[in-house]
């Protein structure tokens, strides 16, 4: 009974390996695809349809950003790469200086926001999302009483002040601007 208890235990766990299943693959604004096939090497692969010549198993990224047609990131330590979307090009640069100015010089840096992606995040995270509310529902739950009550007392209370009708408008509005840069890839 034992060895039956033994060998079922090792069949279990060589089927619950299943790295597979945090595999993904997106399309890029640009028109292109990245994949992740799951494996531990965080390296997320960009495909160029629009380019069957260019090779993919050389073009990859650990954290990248996306930004006007461009794919913008980092490979390993110390080695950064900058991939045009519409001509199918790539630079590649060897230290940080290289690329920063290259980036300056081209205007690749986001002044409004930058969006960074790596392999084990991606697009959607909404179970993230998800996982953050229900951890957080401590201090979520009284924060929502907390506003009910506000507006509850700003239509039949007597007194409206400014900071109730401030807390109203801007907790909706955080929420609204969170999720719409959550929804876009882009950096802006």
């Amino acid at each position: 009974m034992r060895f039956l208890l033994l060998a079922a235990s090792c069949f279990l766990l060589q089927a619950a390996y299943a790295s597979g299943l945090s595999a993904w693959e997106k399309p890029t604004p640009g028109g292109n695809v990245m994949e992740y096939d799951g494996t531990s090497y965080y390296r997320a692969y960009v495909k160029w349809p629009k380019c069957p010549d260019l090779p993919t198993d050389s073009i990859y990224f650990h954290s990248w950003y996306f930004y006007h047609d461009y794919i913008i990131g980092e490979q390993d330590s110390g080695v950064y790469l900058v991939a045009n979307e519409t001509t199918c090009t790539v630079e590649k640069f060897y230290s940080v200086e290289a690329f920063n100015h290259y980036v300056a010089e081209h205007h690749l840096w986001p002044s409004i926001w930058m969006r960074r992606w790596d392999p084990i995040h991606n697009w959607e995270q909404l179970d993230t999302l998800l996982f953050g509310a229900f951890m957080l529902s401590p201090v979520v739950v009284p924060l929502l009483i907390f506003y009910l009550y506000l507006l509850g007392g700003l239509f039949f209370g007597k007194r409206r002040s400014v900071i109730k009708i401030v807390f109203l408008v801007g907790l909706p509005l955080w929420l609204l601007i969170t999720a719409l840069l959550q929804w876009y890839p882009q950096s802006l």
